[in-house]
């Protein structure tokens, strides 16, 4: 009798192992597939916030050229057809961007805000650093209720060739009298 309990002892040894090599498998294998997680969301992440960078450049060219129109220093309306002679002096064009879509625009007036530094290159995006610096292309509706109509195109870039933003916007400048649509910018 003391011989069969000493050989169930040793099976049972055995078994211990096994389970306990099996459990390892498992940790490890769940452990790897969270780490492969992790690098996928640290990734979207990164392309959110370049999303976000590039979305403020568009809308701060936006801004600048809705300022510039109020100003008073814009430019009477000009057909913008083969591109800007000197993109660094703002202009009304007097027809509509041909195609918003592809970038970057030959007609668009580039804006860089104070501090704005950008790369031009598709390499790795570093710290603060643009890869392009933002356009705005504005083009003159014409007189519409309450003052004359513009429409404003904005595109910005993140880091990178592949995070572009663009926005447009309706602009209505007060020629005379009071605005009719308080929902307006007058």
């Amino acid at each position: 009798m003391n011989v069969k309990s000493h050989r169930s002892v040793q099976r049972e040894r055995g078994m211990v192992l096994i389970s306990a090599l099996l459990l390892l498998l498992v940790a490890t294998i769940m452990a790897a597939s969270m780490f492969r997680s992790f690098g996928t969301q640290e990734k979207l992440a990164g392309n959110l916030r370049e999303k976000e960078r590039a979305l403020h450049a568009a809308q701060m060219a936006q801004q600048y050229a809705e300022w510039w129109l109020l100003s008073g220093t814009a430019p009477q309306p000009v057909a913008c057809s083969g591109g800007i002679a000197d993109s660094s002096v703002g202009q009304t064009c007097s027809n509509v961007l041909t195609n918003p879509t592809s970038l970057p625009w030959a007609n668009g007036f580039t804006y860089i805000p104070n501090g704005m530094t950008t790369s031009g290159t598709s390499g790795t995006p570093q710290s603060g650093t643009y890869f392009s610096a933002p356009q705005f292309y504005i083009y003159y509706a014409g007189p519409g209720a309450g003052g004359d109509l513009y429409q404003i195109d904005a595109l910005g870039y993140g880091g990178t060739p592949n995070a572009v933003a663009v926005v447009e916007s309706t602009f209505v400048i007060k020629t005379s009298g009071r605005c009719p649509d308080p929902a307006l910018i007058c």
